[in-house]
């Protein structure tokens, strides 16, 4: 499921497996579900600010001092990791470099290098590019003059290089209607779909608080009626998402009904079954997490506040200026 449906691409592949974890190593709400959970047990979903996760914990081991033995495959894999990734690099340096001299015999080329070759007809600015979505690349292109080869751009969040060969570049127009067609059809159904899916949450949601049973109304519809897991305030309901979804969820009474709410591209209607209150036994276990998830989100709120306060106090003493007409040329160029 993680190969199918995972966006980490740095775990995906490898089915969501990172291999061992330690204290510190990342951030504070996985850290805090990683090391809650028992060997085999599964969590609910976990959000963190890169996005939402499901954690199972295999094996937990005491801390120790690893001996050379415990990492010698970890330390063999980052040699042939090295290894790889430097024969890629004169590889896609080699390729780039022969194509520049032979751009007609680019497919050839990459063949040879043992790269991927993509041929892309009638790309506009902003779209997607075959197995690569990288704004740094798409720059690039839309910047070369007909005919040349771009340099490489390194893509680092998708540890992947890139370069392309210009063909042709036809000058912006209005497309014709049967080149759009199915792209606007497409837009509407998913408009009309998103629309239709909202009228009746909200029916469904004015049902539910004339009284009607969340299982009566789910069955009219073809809808199944589920029930999370109890979820905290820094949790997620099972099935839909993190409790920030629910604003003021957790000052409503049992039996409240809830939404709708949208959340993966879906509309739901909850009921409130339950309340349970807080265990403030459990609070100096969790104490240094909360402490140290409060003092990252004051600096993420101080420190553009301090550079501010910096920058203003250096122009008004006369030791920053800014050159507002390089400033313009440059936002005027990203425009373009």
């Amino acid at each position: 499921m993680a190969k199918k449906n995972s966006d980490d691409t740095g775990s995906a592949e490898k089915g969501g497996e990172l291999g061992n974890i330690v204290r510190g190593q990342t951030v504070p709400n996985f850290e805090k579900a990683a090391f809650s959970l028992k060997p085999g047990e599964l969590s609910g979903l976990v959000e963190t600010e890169y996005g939402y996760h499901i954690l199972q914990i295999e094996n937990k081991q005491e801390a120790h001092t690893q001996t050379f033995e415990e990492v010698r495959p970890q330390l063999l894999a980052e040699a042939q990791k090295q290894a790889g990734a430097e024969s890629l690099r004169k590889a896609v340096e080699a390729a780039h470099s022969e194509i520049s001299k032979s751009p007609g015999q680019a497919e050839a080329i990459a063949k040879k290098y043992g790269l991927k070759f993509f041929h892309v007809n009638g790309s506009a600015s902003g779209q997607t590019l075959p197995e690569l979505n990288a704004s740094e690349v798409t720059s690039a292109i839309f910047a070369a003059p007909k005919g040349t080869v771009t340099n490489v751009v390194n893509v680092d969040a998708q540890a992947k290089d890139a370069f392309a060969v210009i063909r042709n570049i036809v000058p912006a127009r209005n497309a014709e209607f049967n080149e759009v067609q199915a792209e606007v059809l497409q837009k509407y159904i998913d408009s009309e779909a998103s629309r239709l899916a909202q009228d009746a949450a909200k029916a469904a949601a004015d049902r539910a608080r004339k009284g009607e049973t969340l299982e009566a109304i789910g069955k009219s519809y073809g809808t199944p009626v589920k029930t999370s897991a109890p979820f905290s305030s820094e949790g997620a309901a099972e099935g839909i998402g993190a409790a920030t979804l629910f604003p003021g969820l957790f000052n409503d009474k049992v039996g409240d009904i809830v939404g709708p709410v949208s959340a993966q591209t879906s509309q739901f209607v909850c009921k409130v079954s339950e309340r349970i209150p807080a265990d403030m036994t459990q609070f100096a276990k969790s104490k240094d997490s909360v402490v140290q998830s409060l003092t990252q989100q004051r600096q993420t709120l101080q420190q553009p506040l301090f550079r501010d306060t910096v920058v203003n106090e250096l122009k008004r003493r006369g030791k920053v200026k800014i050159n507002q007409e390089a400033m313009n040329r440059l936002v005027g160029s990203y425009q373009s």
